[in-house]
């Protein structure tokens, strides 16, 4: 396994850096773009990317502008949004993917926020050539989504909005939420939890409109009794895409390998999710993709 950052530069011109993972006995190989949950860094990932290469993948773990690799951090005078993540780090990360694996199939990992974001501007851009989205534990966060919790999800996207515009950030290390995160980024989320639409400030694309462009094949998870995405809301957001034929796995709340899976760690243990991808693209084990050796010669009669 080979690990190496990359430098990139949003539209914008702002400097961040992906992780490859690359398998060198495959060098055609799907490539996997893992997209992180909110307030998570990409390197978190760092052990389920291991595994995939192990699967037979080449994986790429992206950061979040903020985050990370990132060379910005959000403060009163650093701000962003939805807005930014869509227009200018999406089409950077997309082509420097693109540029570093240029004629391979190219499959999206979405973990949390990383599956809404990442889907609703797949939706918006099919030209991307993406061969496949996975949405894990990801679901629209329309608070209506939420049953026995609604009123505390309600109050946290009325509340942690504007938070963040009384601090002039999201302090999430303070609130026991997320991380540090950008206003208008609280703004965009708190807006997509109350009114039930994804909204971008400055940007006036119906992104929720767009997704009956999505054609892409969708394998979804969703486990019973997590309360950051409940089935109903994986379903909400997958709902989005009527044409995009969708394979959704949903686990029971004993599920798990070592240990139970929560909204975090099965990154720990994706043996199960691993399987569940090769089954949905095909792809048979790999060792029983090792060829066959023939043991004694055969002499054939002619």
């Amino acid at each position: 396994m080979n690990i190496k950052e990359i430098t990139y530069f949003s539209l914008d011109g702002f400097a961040n850096a992906v992780r490859v993972f690359t398998n060198p006995n495959r060098s055609d190989a799907e490539v996997i773009l893992c997209m992180p949950a909110m307030g998570t860094e990409a390197a978190y990932y760092a052990p389920f990317a291991e595994e995939l290469v192990k699967a037979g993948y080449h994986v790429v773990t992206a950061d979040w502008r903020g985050k990370g690799l990132s060379i910005l951090r959000a403060s009163r005078n650093i701000d962003f949004g939805y807005r930014e993540i869509w227009h200018y780090d999406f089409p950077a990360l997309f082509d420097c993917v693109r540029e570093i694996f240029p004629d391979n199939n190219i499959l999206v990992y979405g973990h949390s926020l990383g599956g809404q974001l990442s889907s609703l501007y797949l939706a918006a851009h099919p030209e991307r050539r993406v061969k496949g989205l996975i949405l894990h534990f990801s679901c629209h966060c329309h608070y209506k989504n939420w049953e026995k919790q609604r009123n505390k999800f309600y109050m946290w996207f009325k509340l942690f909005p504007w938070v963040a515009r009384v601090w002039g950030y999201f302090p999430g290390e303070k609130v026991g939420f997320a991380r540090r995160e950008a206003r208008t980024f609280m703004r965009d989320w708190g807006y997509s939890g109350i009114e039930g639409r994804y909204h971008a400030q400055g940007l006036v694309i119906d992104y929720d409109a767009l997704g009956y462009y999505m054609e892409l094949p969708i394998l979804a998870f969703s486990l019973e009794g997590d309360e950051l995405a409940p089935k109903s809301g994986v379903e909400h957001l997958y709902g989005l895409f009527p044409n995009a034929p969708v394979n959704h796995i949903h686990l029971p709340e004993s599920a798990g390998e070592r240990k139970r899976y929560s909204h975090f760690n099965w990154v720990h243990q994706p043996g199960f999710f691993i399987r569940e991808l090769n089954k949905w693209r095909g792809v048979k084990p790999i060792e029983s993709q090792k060829r066959a050796v023939m043991e004694e010669p055969v002499l054939v009669e002619i």
